[in-house]
């Protein structure tokens, strides 16, 4: 567990062996960290697995993030439904905004901490108003940010809240 970038991988599978590992937050935090593992990682015959140089460019890095942050919005953006679940034509256009909004601010949370270049903008997106600002706006904005300012996550931290890219 606590896989958060492919050099952590390739530890966790010399120390025991295993067949694979555990990625949580490590996912959330860095939307390619499945691809930087496949591309880095190699498993002799032995089992010895060897850890390669990361494989991405920064601009083909910043390709697939605006993908996943447009696939991510797509499902938000395309559902009728009200923030409790239910469907129906009850559902107040403003309410429905503000549910979009909030969950692009979820997923940049995330990915923006994990980031020290996107790190500081962090505030920016979260003080948007949505009642001013619709959701494809917001998601126009943060893929202006991605485009201006996306580094490759190094430290990705394990606990959001604390801070701490490790556990004791």
């Amino acid at each position: 567990g606590d896989v958060t970038n492919a050099a952590r991988c390739a530890q966790l599978l010399n120390a025991s062996n295993c067949d694979g590992v555990m990625i949580g937050r490590g996912a959330v935090q860095d939307p390619l960290i499945f691809r930087r593992i496949k591309a880095s990682l190699s498993r002799d015959a032995n089992g010895v697995v060897t850890l390669n140089a990361d494989a991405f460019e920064r601009e083909f890095e910043v390709e697939l993030v605006i993908n996943f942050l447009r696939e991510f919005a797509e499902e938000v953006f395309k559902t009728e439904n009200k923030p409790n679940g239910k469907r129906g034509s009850g559902v107040i256009a403003q309410e429905l905004e503000t549910f979009k909004v909030g969950k692009i601010k979820s997923i940049v949370k995330y990915i923006f901490a994990a980031n020290e270049s996107l790190e500081p903008h962090m505030s920016s997106i979260m003080q948007i108003d949505p009642t001013r600002t619709s959701a494809e706006d917001v998601l126009a904005s943060v893929e202006r940010l991605v485009k201006r300012e996306w580094q490759t996550p190094r430290d990705v931290l394990v606990d959001t809240f604390s801070k701490r890219n490790q556990y004791a």
